[in-house]
């Protein structure tokens, strides 16, 4: 053979050049088959997958395991909430005279003697130990106002904020709406009654009660 012959080199390169693109097909397939599910799933509304706002203050996120899992404080402050609004904002006609430490024993051992599937309201039990009265207000409680809100820790104003928007949200002779996130609210309170002097000792406090307040900030 010529030793100067090419035909065998343009053999292998040719093989070798269809081999090439027979992989680059190969490969260009099986992108499009990895990229076809995306499109589908992209072509696809998506889903929210948290609750909406609304349902935050639904009583029934404050049940047992929220109780179990919440320390004194917010407790404390979801109580006088709950006081707040049962006795001053709705048409319960009812009141509460004992002691918040009270009440949170009564609550722990509500639960503690019934199973864990029973995932009752803490409102629904703290309702349990109320008193009737043979009048409603026709006016908010000073009760909750500055001094208390500027007197409590950020945990029971949090809890305050809870069972206050939790009771409302409940009460269906109640129309207004809050439909902002929690932190929303106790930002917006902490400025009125310039918790920790954050606008200056001289800066004006708001005067009102804490559900004055809220009812100023609710959706129209």
């Amino acid at each position: 053979m010529n030793i100067l012959d090419t035909r065998p080199c343009r053999l292998a390169l040719s093989s070798s050049f269809t081999i090439v693109v027979a992989l680059l097909l190969l490969c260009l397939a099986a992108c499009q088959t990895r990229r076809e599910p995306q499109e589908t799933l992209q072509s696809t509304p998506t889903r929210a997958t948290h609750s909406s706002v609304s349902e935050e203050y639904s009583p029934n996120n404050f049940g047992r395991a929220w109780w179990e899992n919440a320390k004194s404080a917010e407790r404390l402050g979801f109580l006088a909430g709950l006081d707040d609004c049962l006795t001053y904002e709705t048409k319960t006609g009812v009141k509460f005279t004992d002691s918040w430490a009270s009440y949170e024993r009564k609550i722990n051992k509500y639960y503690q003697s019934r199973g864990a599937n029973k995932p009752t309201a803490v409102q629904t039990v703290f309702f349990t130990f109320a008193i009737q009265r043979t009048f409603k207000p026709n006016e908010l409680s000073d009760r909750y106002g500055d001094e208390w809100w500027r007197g409590e820790s950020e945990l029971s104003r949090t809890g305050f904020l809870e069972g206050y928007l939790s009771c409302t949200e409940s009460n269906k002779d109640e129309k207004s709406n809050w439909s902002r996130p929690l932190g929303y609210y106790q930002q917006k309170i902490d400025d009125l009654y310039n918790v920790d002097d954050r606008h200056g000792e001289a800066a004006p406090e708001y005067s009102g009660t804490i559900a004055s307040a809220l009812q100023e900030m609710k959706d129209n």
